[in-house]
């Protein structure tokens, strides 16, 4: 599993109880798009408020299988600067 794809996983969820606000939507979409563009690269720069978002997305994901990659995606996004 790449970090991209773990990210694009993150960024798409919603929670079908609580839904998404239009401007949440837009924020997710805009950070999604950049993640999409750069997914063949190592690294992905995004600047503090797209991280934020990513951050918030990635907390929120309830993970319906366990894997290492998770974990090391989940340190990876929480300690990038």
């Amino acid at each position: 599993m790449s970090y991209a794809d773990l990210a694009i996983a993150c960024l798409n969820f919603t929670d079908p109880q609580a839904g998404v606000k239009i401007a949440d939507m837009a924020k997710n979409i805009k950070v999604l798009e950049k993640v999409q563009q750069m997914k063949e690269k190592e690294e992905i720069s995004l600047e503090d408020a797209e991280h934020e978002t990513l951050v918030s997305k990635m907390n929120a994901m309830p993970w319906s299988f366990q894997h290492k990659d998770i974990i090391s995606f989940s340190i990876a996004v929480k300690e990038a600067k």
